[in-house]
């Protein structure tokens, strides 16, 4: 059985740091998934609910609610793979899922899909495998209802891909080819019905070089090359019909703070910097046109995960300004702009930590805690670096609403968001691999401590 650790009546106890009231456009904890995920993907659906699927079973988050439901799983359990929402030629939501690589089992990429039924919230049977097993790819779903899958790699030692291929709804086709393999590029498609494709890497490091694919012709165009070479970078459709280029790696040159835009016809429209250099980040397109950027990695070496947010205006002499923070670092996370004008971010990973809170972008009001506390061993009284510390406001709900870390003097803080009558928050810590008499690693939230907040 899980030991507390916690003393509420020494020093090493928890403590209330403050509540306060959070207004529209800063960032509160949501409810948090039934499991960690990372280097997952996070659809929204017709009805606006988002499908989290990857690196474990899937679940729905409803906006309304703000609760996660179980959705059951894949038949194969996977990450770096795509999920595509789409209509079918008889007008039937689904979710096609592609390729990637297993969560258990080796790095191989797979060639398998899988078709998630809206209509009945579950996992339908295995359809035609890709013709080429791909993770690192992108899927793009085309003004005709057919889904683009682009490059990737085939193998776990390289075999970057140039090949693509179209879901017609029931099977597979290959496609034209780009000119250059790449991976870890983006495909975005544009209002003239074309999908753009730019940066990536492969064997010869981050590519500059961008396509453009015209599904009409069915064939490609290499139009140009981007301002510096990039991968891990993203690009957002603008409402001007424009594509915002931001971040990623350059190799030789770090991770990048350059931005570009690029119209349709492949122009260079604008380039410059913004206030933090950042990979692996998210770039939502806001309601109003603005973009929210947030977290990503500013650096190879750790700590390097960032939890800071940025926000472009494409209408203000396309300016950047710095917006609040986020509850916690991450990067490998997702980010879905809701029906109601929120952004739902999910999961991650942070210093090594893989996370199952969730965050809101742009929520109404409401009151926020914090505790802080010291983590000890209860025999010896030293403290216990690198310790684990979930805190949650329901001891019979395994999900926490977010999991702190303690410092190498056994230090933690966090804040939170909570309903509005919730009193007591329970606290669980544990470490992986902690041989003390006082430590389980199979830690119970029923065994917690807790502290009031008032």
């Amino acid at each position: 059985m899980f030991r507390k650790l916690l003393k509420m009546s020494s020093v090493t106890g928890l403590m209330l740091l403050f509540g306060v009231n959070v207004w529209a456009g800063e960032w509160t904890y949501t409810g948090s998934m039934n499991h960690t995920r990372a280097y997952h993907t996070a659809t929204m659906l017709q009805d606006g609910k988002v499908l989290v699927g990857g690196y474990n079973s899937c679940e729905l988050y409803d906006p309304v609610t703000k609760t996660w439901s179980r959705t059951g799983s894949m038949n194969t359990l996977r990450r770096f793979h795509t999920a595509t929402f789409f209509l079918d030629d008889k007008q039937i939501p689904k979710v096609l899922v592609v390729g990637g690589k297993r969560m258990l089992g080796g790095e191989e990429p797979l060639s398998s899909c899988e078709l998630y039924h809206v209509a009945v919230s579950g996992w339908g049977a295995v359809i035609p495998e890709l013709n080429s097993p791909r993770a690192h790819h992108t899927a793009t779903l085309l003004g005709n209802g057919k889904i683009l899958v682009v490059g990737g790699r085939a193998s776990a030692s390289g075999g970057m891909l140039n090949s693509c291929e179209v879901w017609n709804g029931t099977s597979w086709s290959s496609t034209s080819s780009m000119s250059t393999p790449r991976e870890h590029h983006t495909a975005t498609l544009l209002p003239n019905d074309r999908v753009f494709v730019a940066g990536g890497r492969n064997a010869s490091g981050s590519l500059s070089s961008f396509e453009i694919y015209d599904p009409v012709a069915n064939s490609w165009i290499a139009t140009g090359t981007l301002v510096e070479p990039r991968s891990y970078h993203q690009a957002t459709l603008l409402s001007n019909g424009n594509v915002l280029i931001t971040g990623g790696s350059g190799d030789t040159t770090g991770v990048l703070s350059s931005w570009e835009i690029w119209n349709e016809t492949g122009i260079l429209v604008a380039k410059g910097q913004m206030p933090t250099p950042r990979m692996l980040h998210t770039a939502t397109l806001l309601q109003d046109g603005k973009v929210l950027v947030a977290g990503g990695e500013y650096r190879s070496s750790s700590p390097n995960i960032l939890s800071s947010c940025d926000i472009f205006d494409p209408d203000v002499v396309m300016t950047w300004t710095s917006e609040s923070s986020m509850n916690g670092e991450r990067a490998f996370h997702t980010a879905t702009l809701l029906p109601n004008g929120e952004v739902l971010v999910t999961g991650g990973i942070s210093e090594g930590n893989i996370y199952k809170s969730c965050e809101l972008w742009g929520g109404t009001a409401g009151p926020r805690a914090g505790v802080a506390g010291k983590v000890t061993d209860e025999k010896t009284g030293y403290p216990i670096a690198e310790a684990f510390v979930d805190i949650y406001s329901d001891p019979n709900n395994p999900g926490s609403l977010i999991t702190a870390y303690s410092d190498s003097n056994g230090y933690y803080e966090a804040e939170f968001g909570l309903q509005a009558d919730t009193e007591i928050v329970y606290v669980a810590c544990y470490k992986t691999g902690y041989k003390g008499e006082w430590w389980d690693n199979k830690f119970s939230p029923q065994d917690a401590d807790f502290v009031v907040v008032t």
